[in-house]
């Protein structure tokens, strides 16, 4: 990767426009600071490329793929018509007692006692849902290798948010430099959903992050070995006879 052309975070800022945004309630000694972001996905795509796969076959041309059905049937996966790319493909979808279709958003998730399920609001600020994510739970740096990060979010305050956003900051940092590493945390839903995910917030580069997977249960053990000083002659000995 040429010097002209090596990823820097902030080229991001320019797509945060039509990005969604998200906003944070945090308690910094006496005061409140609720500061409100774009959230900007850093997907591996944005900072090392992709690449496209194409199947050909011997005479260089190219296969487009289908699914087979268990009738043999052949739905292509994308077809051309005209100026129009139209997707095919199997799908599921819900249906009552009598084989009706039923819309996904009139069905409810039950538990195995079929008492309905809790359905979590989204995080994200919206005009209709100025949702603040009021945020003091902290956790160490153990708790944050026990989540399996999926979805990193560059975080860059909205016009006129600055000063807040500069005293998350500072206070993050504060936790972060503590002789034992402490990381706000939160639960996070992009959309509305059923399930919740994990998230902390980091300050790499002077950047605000969000951080968001799924915790997993890992237990640490510590234990202390103690290793034999291993002579020379003895490594030889090993060596020539295979011992």
């Amino acid at each position: 990767m040429t010097e002209e052309n090596k990823f820097n975070v902030d080229d991001l800022k320019a797509l945060c426009s039509n990005r969604a945004k998200i906003a944070f309630k945090v308690n910094v000694g006496e005061d409140v600071v609720n500061p409100l972001f774009y959230m900007v996905s850093l997907s591996e795509d944005k900072r090392y490329g992709y690449k496209r796969l194409e199947l050909r076959n011997e005479n260089g041309e190219v296969i487009k793929e289908s699914y087979l059905s268990l009738e043999n049937r052949i739905f292509p996966r994308k077809s051309d018509f005209g100026s129009k790319g139209i997707s095919g493909g199997l799908k599921y979808v819900a249906v009552d007692e009598d084989g009706n279709f039923v819309n996904g958003s009139d069905t409810l998730m039950v538990d195995l006692e079929n008492k309905e399920l809790p359905k979590y609001d989204s995080s994200l600020h919206t005009s209709n849902n100025p949702r603040e994510n009021e945020i003091s739970e902290k956790i160490g740096l153990y708790d944050i290798l026990d989540i399996d990060v999926s979805s990193v979010y560059v975080l860059f305050p909205v016009e006129g948010e600055e000063v807040k956003s500069e005293k998350l900051k500072e206070f993050l940092l504060s936790l972060e430099n503590n002789e034992e590493p402490e990381f706000l945390t939160m639960k996070f839903c992009y959309r509305s959903s059923y399930n919740q995910n994990d998230g902390f917030l980091q300050v790499i580069n002077d950047k605000i992050y969000l951080m968001v997977g799924t915790k997993r249960s890992v237990r640490y053990f510590e234990e202390d070995v103690e290793i034999e000083e291993i002579q020379e002659e003895d490594v030889e000995l090993d060596l020539e006879f295979g011992f």
